[in-house]
């Protein structure tokens, strides 16, 4: 199968090779948008161009190390360079996780009702199971780094009970979608450059 792949590369047009890296660049900045206004949310004041280099160079580390911890390291080093405390940008990484987490949950959902009418759980595969485990593991790892650092806890509960929370939330929600979408129109590109059938 892997001999396969340089004739596929060399079939995609360099126009959708060039129109996809452009869509991949967007998304990406799109992604420093979304990580600064999480770190805002946290308590946290970068400028933009901080944030995007933060966005770019953490996607790199993730690719190099183990998806989240090589994000989440890269993030601290360069953050931190710019008065940003490790638990600032710990708290800001487990919450894009969970919004984006839940957000392609339910996009994957509806996936799967669109394109099979409907979604159903196996109980022998104990998948409701996982995912409550799952959910806890993560609730526990943030409570526990909201814990340890209460003044950044303290910050962001005062910023729950004004109601901030939903909107930043929702700010957070609609960029984490129109990140995707690049994304999507790539992928869509470049299938179609692969097998145009």
């Amino acid at each position: 199968e892997f001999g396969k792949i340089p004739a596929a590369f060399s079939a995609i047009p360099p126009s959708v090779l060039l129109i996809t890296a452009l869509l991949l660049i967007v998304s990406t900045l799109l992604g420093g948008l979304r990580l600064f206004l999480i770190l805002g949310d946290v308590g946290a004041s970068v400028s933009i161009l901080v944030a995007a280099r933060a966005m770019f160079l953490s996607s790199i580390g993730g690719l190099a190390f183990l998806q989240f911890i090589g994000q989440t390291i890269t993030r601290v080093a360069i953050l931190r360079k710019v008065g940003v405390p490790i638990a600032v940008t710990l708290i800001a990484s487990i919450y894009e996780r969970i919004v984006s987490t839940l957000l392609v949950s339910i996009a994957a959902g509806l996936g799967v009702v669109f394109l099979f009418g409907k979604l159903t759980f196996d109980e022998e595969t104990n998948l409701v199971s996982l995912t409550v485990l799952l959910a806890g593991v993560g609730f526990a790892i943030l409570f526990g780094v909201l814990f340890a650092y209460r003044s950044v806890a303290r910050t962001f509960l005062r910023a729950l009970a004004s109601g901030m929370v939903a909107l930043g939330v929702l700010r957070i929600v609609l960029v984490t979608l129109a990140m995707q979408v690049p994304v999507l129109v790539a992928y869509v590109l470049l299938g179609q450059a692969i097998d145009p059938s």
